[in-house]
């Protein structure tokens, strides 16, 4: 004798990772898997800048734009996955004020770099006058200019500096320019 047998089709197991996101170099970004499933394993890929690969919720820090995929599996042994790309902006964010006044007021008195959290490390910041004198080295000093130079305040006017930084991916920047030293 045969019975007839109605058999429903499984739910849809869903995993959402959510909008791709834009980053900017040296930032680290929160992925929160969101599941309809309760899951009995599940895996990052890639692993490299995954904080927390035991979890469904982790930040990742990519160097350059990545595409991130999680892949769960139910205790059927059934699996779903999602991707995320997350592009890495490296626009780079250096900025070297265009005047300073070194005067105690508290306000403006030292001159340096300014650097976003894509910047490793500032590897010269040196500062010449109008006779091309080298009145600051950051590599004898402090990253910062007070304005001093052999033991007493600059001349006011124009100075050149160049600089150069290194960034989180290795890539070296080298910035050369003008500012106005006010007193």
């Amino acid at each position: 004798m045969t019975q007839p047998v109605a058999i429903s089709a499984p739910s849809e197991l869903i995993v959402d990772l959510g909008p791709d996101e834009t980053i900017q170099l040296g930032d680290s970004i929160k992925l929160e898997a969101l599941l309809n499933f309760v899951p009995a394993s599940w895996r990052w890929t890639p692993l490299t800048t995954v904080s927390r690969p035991a979890s469904l919720i982790t930040h990742v820090s990519p160097l350059e734009t990545t595409l991130y995929q999680l892949t769960a599996t139910d205790a059927n042994g059934c699996v779903a996955s999602d991707w995320v790309r997350i592009t890495v902006d490296e626009t780079v964010e250096v900025y070297i004020p265009s005047a300073f006044s070194p005067n105690q007021d508290g306000v403006n008195d030292r001159l340096f770099i300014f650097s976003g959290p894509g910047v490793r490390i500032v590897h010269r910041f040196q500062i010449y006058n109008r006779w091309g004198e080298k009145v600051f080295d950051s590599h004898t000093q402090e990253n910062a200019w007070n304005g001093m130079y052999k033991g007493e305040y600059a001349q006011p006017g124009e100075y050149i500096y160049i600089a150069e930084v290194e960034m989180l991916d290795g890539q070296i920047l080298k910035r050369k320019g003008t500012f106005a030293f006010i007193r």
